[in-house]
């Protein structure tokens, strides 16, 4: 898939927001530590998925400026 810019920052943009709502539920006193521990772990992968963005943008950066193959 390739990313223009603005639809990368945009992605990047609603991950961020959605993990500081993550982190402010989880600063409830009535959450079980498994429930806390559930956010984590969304957080973590909401984290893994900036990076994919970024990798993304780099990947079709170098594609774009003739330095790199296109995949497959």
């Amino acid at each position: 898939m390739i990313y223009t810019i603005e639809g990368a920052f945009e992605e990047i943009l609603f991950m961020l927001e959605k993990m500081r709502w993550l982190a402010e539920q989880a600063t409830n006193d009535a959450l079980t530590q498994q429930e806390r521990e559930h956010i984590q772990r969304e957080i973590d992968s909401l984290k893994e998925g900036i990076d994919r963005v970024a990798e993304e943008i780099e990947q079709n950066e170098l594609f774009m400026s003739g330095t790199r193959a296109p995949d497959g």
